[in-house]
């Protein structure tokens, strides 16, 4: 007999089913943590078996369906459903900041800048041009969530570019709170929304004017942000703002969208589908598609060819047959009985 782990005193009658480490781990999976049961007093343990911890995890794919989630609900769509610039790429046309409208073709002394007729680059370094606002707000609480401001800061860019005829992707826009010196609740909050621009379609004096004349009263601002604005004013921002957030072209996570349907804009694209499979494929391969489509339809047209040949020939072989018949009946018709008179 093989040595025995533990023994124990049992009441008269009782029986045991036996016990493996193996049932044990199936129960631990299936059931509630651990329970407290009071032994009876004749019953003694002499050995104890300590079984591995048995941890329930996620399914990996469940994991994966969550992050996909939160990633769909940050990113809010309604920026790209109420933009103009990506409403006219997707009907492969260009954005006219001009006219603001979609076109077939940019006006006359404009250029093409990531499918948006712009104003046309100079030699000119690029400038660099900087302007803040301050912003009395009216909120409650926090004033805003780092993920459901992508589609306010992105408009702010689509807003500002446009008022300045250069691509919003030269066009950089940050917001952020003046930290709060007192520990009441405030209704009311001091913002600043500063617009950072690069470009050499610009100088830096028509790009301050430019600036400076853009939209500043309270309902425009309100519009804007998707805030209850009170105040617009010129500032300077804190050097350290509270919940600053910021929207370049390195951090937009709707260039994408816009880089997808970019190069089907204009006259060019629309003539070089997306779809098409063929602008992946090397020219040798495309030249051996080709002749391998000449060669068959070569091969098919002989079949058929032939096919009308063999189907005229055997019309032909039918025909004295039919002649013949009709000859035959005719000697073979049986003659006019005679009438009784």
């Amino acid at each position: 007999d093989g040595p025995r782990a533990s023994s124990s005193t049992l009441p008269a009658g009782t029986t045991m089913e036996p016990f493996t480490i193996a049932a044990a781990q199936s129960m631990a999976a299936t059931t509630e943590p651990t329970t407290t049961a009071t032994l009876p007093a004749t019953t003694t343990v002499t050995a104890t078996t300590v079984l591995p911890a048995v941890i329930s995890t996620r399914p990996a794919s469940a994991e994966r369906s969550m992050q996909i989630s939160a990633a769909r609900n940050a990113l809010d769509l309604k920026a790209l459903e109420f933009s103009p610039v990506y409403r006219c790429l997707l009907e492969q046309k260009f954005f006219d900041h001009f006219s603001t409208d979609c076109t077939q073709s940019c006006p006359t002394n404009s250029a093409v800048s990531h499918g948006q007729c712009v104003r046309a680059e100079t030699a000119d370094p690029r400038a660099q041009v900087e302007t803040t606002w301050q912003l009395g707000i009216e909120c409650g609480g926090p004033c805003w969530e780092d993920g459901t401001m992508n589609s306010t800061l992105h408009g702010a860019r689509l807003s500002i570019a446009g008022h300045l005829d250069i691509p919003f992707q030269e066009v950089e826009v940050t917001l952020g709170l003046a930290a709060s010196t007192s520990r009441r609740l405030a209704a009311t909050h001091t913002a600043y929304m500063t617009a950072k621009v690069s470009s050499n379609r610009i100088s830096e004096i028509q790009s301050n004017t430019l600036l400076g004349s853009f939209a500043q009263d309270a309902a425009s601002m309100s519009s804007l942000l998707g805030l209850r604005v009170l105040t617009v004013a010129s500032g300077t921002p804190p050097a350290q703002p509270s919940s600053p957030v910021n929207m370049g072209q390195g951090s937009d996570p709707y260039v994408p969208a816009y880089a997808d349907v970019e190069r089907t804009a204009g006259p060019r694209g629309r003539a070089t589908p997306v779809t098409s499979p063929v602008g992946f494929l090397p020219t040798e391969a495309i030249i051996g598609i080709a002749v391998g489509v000449v060669v068959l339809a070569a091969v098919v047209g002989v079949l058929i060819w032939r096919r009308q040949r063999q189907r005229r020939a055997a019309a032909g072989a039918q025909q004295p047959k039919a002649v013949a018949g009709k000859t035959a009946g005719a000697d073979t018709t049986p003659p006019a009985e005679k009438e009784d008179v």
